[in-house]
């Protein structure tokens, strides 16, 4: 190290000089008072930095609360957002990925290394060179921000200059500064953005089959309307038109025979049968009517219902017959036929079958379509089928104001005798029924028939208590 060569600065105090050595610069105090001024002028600087320090520590304290006031609050916006948006059947979406950390603040740098001391001079041992001051700790870094570098140590001053003579023991090298203190880590960072929403959850499996309801009540079927015909007043033939091509079921009833004293007549026939109609087919039907009622002559026989299916012209392929009237014997029992027998012919007999005979001398017996009227005291044979669908009139019951006998029904019922215990008149049908005989058994039943144009059955059903009826509903 050369001393004697080096310039003086002029600035500095008295004695102190300037020494470059090797590319190191290096300040030599003349005197102790010298390097004590040095050392106030850098605790001055020292306690300057010091309250700048406790500035910034202030300042970081106060980003970390806001830091943590925010973190608050985005927890708070977050729990809220994912209250109104919950998922539905499928499984939520995945949260989507945090925000990374802010990067730690960097550490500060540490302090400048303090320089060494002057040569002392020769002579006396020259002072030993103060320590040089501990570099400031560098103050903390801001919140996510690189550390403020930490301020260099003062450079420790070097000892005088000894007195010419034993050559001064070199002065001891200044302390070296501290190294300043790591600046404090960076805050967190502010938390990154709300990671984009997370895909759409995967669909949910689909949830177990739920119980099976129970069954619903069944329907009404849908059927096709129900047309009756009943016995019509002025008594005629009626008519039923076919809406559209297809099988009609028709239900046939006779008419009931006439009561006498309370006790009802025979029982009407009841038959059923289908037949194929075309398109605007146009049906006539004759429906029975019942036989007149009496308090002691004889009871009127009740009509026959018929269908002609075929049409006008030809005899009806659907008969059902009429029930005989009732009459008192002299015993007292009282005596009816219902009509239940049945007739199966092909082709129909022509001429048509004869009504019922008559039940004794005065009457007649009944002819197509007609019944035989009542006689002195017997009863009218009831009539039978005929290929009109005009004509189907009742026997008149023989005529006795004081005991007026009943007459039959409208559809060739025959009429009852005169007198108490007179005959009774005959029901009607294919084939009409007897008249019977003064104080005889009741008139007999008109039969029931079925064409073979036809299909069904005339047997076997409840018998009709009442007048005839003719219902028609297509299958």
């Amino acid at each position: 190290m050369v001393i004697g060569g080096s310039d003086h600065d002029a600035s500095l105090l008295g004695g102190i000089t300037n020494a470059t050595v090797g590319g190191l610069h290096f300040v030599l105090p003349a005197s102790k008072a010298e390097v004590r001024a040095s050392d106030a002028v850098l605790q001055a600087e020292l306690a300057t930095l010091q309250a700048t320090n406790a500035n910034l520590t202030a300042e970081v304290v106060d980003l970390q609360a806001e830091q943590t006031q925010d973190q608050a609050t985005l927890s708070t916006v977050i729990s809220e957002v994912n209250k109104l948006t919950p998922g539905y059947n499928g499984t939520n979406g995945l949260n989507g990925i945090n925000g990374t950390t802010g990067p730690a603040g960097s550490t500060g740098m540490s302090g400048s290394k303090g320089n060494t001391g002057d040569t002392g001079l020769s002579g006396g041992t020259g002072l030993s060179g103060l320590s040089g001051s501990l570099g400031l700790t560098g103050n903390t870094g801001l919140t996510g921000d690189t550390g403020h570098t930490g301020t260099a140590g003062g450079t420790g001053s070097n000892g005088g200059t000894g007195s010419t003579g034993g050559t001064g023991t070199t002065g001891g090298a200044g302390t070296t500064g501290g190294t300043g203190d790591t600046g404090l880590t960076g805050g967190t960072g502010t938390t990154g953005g709300t990671g984009g929403t997370g895909g759409t959850g995967m669909t949910g499996g689909t949830g177990l089959t739920g119980l099976t309801g129970d069954t619903g009540l069944t329907g009404l079927t849908g059927v096709n309307p129900i047309t009756t015909f009943t016995e019509n007043t002025p008594s005629g033939p009626q008519f039923f038109t076919a809406p559209a091509a297809g099988n009609y079921l028709f239900i046939v009833a006779g008419g009931m025979g006439g009561a006498c004293e309370g006790e009802r007549g025979g029982l009407g026939a009841t038959v059923e049968a289908t037949a194929f109609l075309q398109t605007g087919a146009v049906v006539p039907i004759i429906v029975a009517g019942a036989g007149g009622s009496t308090n002691g002559a004889g009871g009127g026989g009740g009509g026959l219902s018929a269908v002609y299916t075929n049409g006008a012209g030809v005899l009806p392929t659907i008969v059902a017959g009429g029930g005989g009237g009732t009459t008192v014997t002299f015993d007292g029992h009282i005596r009816s036929s219902d009509s239940t027998t049945c007739t199966l012919a092909t082709p129909a007999p022509v001429p048509p079958p004869m009504g019922g005979a008559s039940g004794g001398a005065g009457a007649r017996s009944g002819k197509a379509a007609q019944g035989g009227g009542g006689g002195d005291g017997e009863g009218g044979g009831g009539g039978t089928v005929s290929t009109m669908t005009i004509g189907y009139q009742g026997g008149a019951g023989a005529g006795d104001p004081s005991e007026p006998a009943g007459n039959g029904g409208f559809g060739g019922g025959g009429g009852g005798g005169q007198y108490n215990y007179g005959g009774s008149g005959g029901g009607a049908g294919y084939i009409g029924g007897a008249g019977s005989e003064y104080s005889g058994l009741g008139g007999g039943s008109g039969t029931s028939f079925l064409d073979t144009a036809v299909n069904g059955r005339c047997t076997g059903l409840t018998g009709n208590e009442n007048g005839g009826y003719v219902s028609v509903q297509m299958q």
